[in-house]
């Protein structure tokens, strides 16, 4: 996998992979309206007396929350 990128050199003209402190990287993207990143959250629920409800949300956070990011992944097809 490649190598993380220091926050401070962030794209805001595309996806990325973020760090922002979870146990795992998420998809974000700049959003000029709000001056933050949009990016990804996983939300679980219960279900049935089971914590098995899950669902990918968004939220907003500042550009000071970044640690490091990515270039997505290439998608090969065919």
């Amino acid at each position: 996998m490649a190598e993380w990128q220091p926050a401070a050199t962030v794209p805001r003209d595309r996806m990325i992979l973020a760090d922002i402190g979870m146990p795992w990287a998420c998809l974000a993207i700049w959003n000029e309206p709000s001056g933050q990143f949009c990016v990804t959250e996983l939300e679980t629920d219960l279900y049935l007396g089971q914590w098995n409800d899950t669902a990918i949300t968004h939220t907003y956070v500042a550009e000071s929350m970044l640690r490091g990011w990515q270039e997505l992944p290439e998608v090969r097809r065919g």
